[in-house]
């Protein structure tokens, strides 16, 4: 913050092939990482509840667990978006 670094927090998606995974534990990290935020000052970017709503193919790459080019470029510019606000 010193030198103008800006920081976004960023929620991972709970991908597809963690479908037995703790949802409630999920949604808690959520909630802290909006707590941490707001008392850090900075923004957190909630990626997973966009990406969670679009079919997994339309995400992730064949391995089903990275983000597939076109995720990348929408991350990307929501995370600029993000920063620009900031501004």
């Amino acid at each position: 913050r010193a030198v103008g670094g800006r920081a976004v927090l960023m929620t991972y998606p709970l991908g597809p092939t963690r479908d037995g995974a703790d949802l409630e534990v999920f949604q808690a990290i959520r909630a802290q990482l909006d707590s941490l935020a707001g008392s850090l000052g900075t923004s957190h970017l909630d990626i997973a509840s966009i990406l969670d709503v679009e079919q997994p193919e339309m995400v992730y790459a064949v391995d089903m667990i990275h983000f597939n080019p076109t995720a990348h470029l929408k991350i990307a510019g929501m995370v600029l978006a993000r920063l620009a606000a900031m501004e």
